[in-house]
């Protein structure tokens, strides 16, 4: 292997400060109000840890030095959990957007006091991953 390791070398981020928007969309009618908006971290009961983004890294795109931001859109169930996930991801084609949909069970949102829509969960939710090298 380079010099990059799969341990505590490959990380990649969550971008956060999209997930506003997203709750948004999740729970229309419970994600805040316009003076007050929710915490993001508050959307989130559970999230993908380092390890977990290390073990869906794109082999190759390491390999390469690649890095890359991929676009999820999932269903969201009344249990929080998001499936059916599509991704787009740039650069296209760099195995980004398989790894974000291996994601997907990692993720779930906290619906407690908002309301989920009566057949099929709260609707749908996108998520945004960014994917990033950490040097040695």
């Amino acid at each position: 292997m380079n010099s990059l390791s799969r341990t505590a070398v490959v990380a990649a981020t969550i971008a956060t400060q999209l997930f506003g928007a997203a709750m948004a969309q999740a729970a229309p009618s419970g994600a805040g109000t316009a003076d007050t908006p929710p915490s993001p971290a508050s959307f989130w009961s559970k999230l993908p840890n380092s390890d977990d983004l290390a073990k869906v890294y794109p082999r190759q795109a390491e390999k390469r030095g690649l890095e890359g931001i991929a676009h999820m859109t999932c269903k969201v169930h009344p249990d929080g959990w998001l499936s059916t996930c599509v991704a787009t991801a740039i650069p296209p084609g760099a195995g980004f957007e398989a790894a974000a949909v291996k994601l997907a069970s990692r993720f779930r949102l906290n619906l407690a006091g908002r309301p989920t829509k009566a057949a099929g969960g709260a609707g749908t939710v996108q998520v945004p991953i960014a994917f990033r090298l950490i040097k040695d």
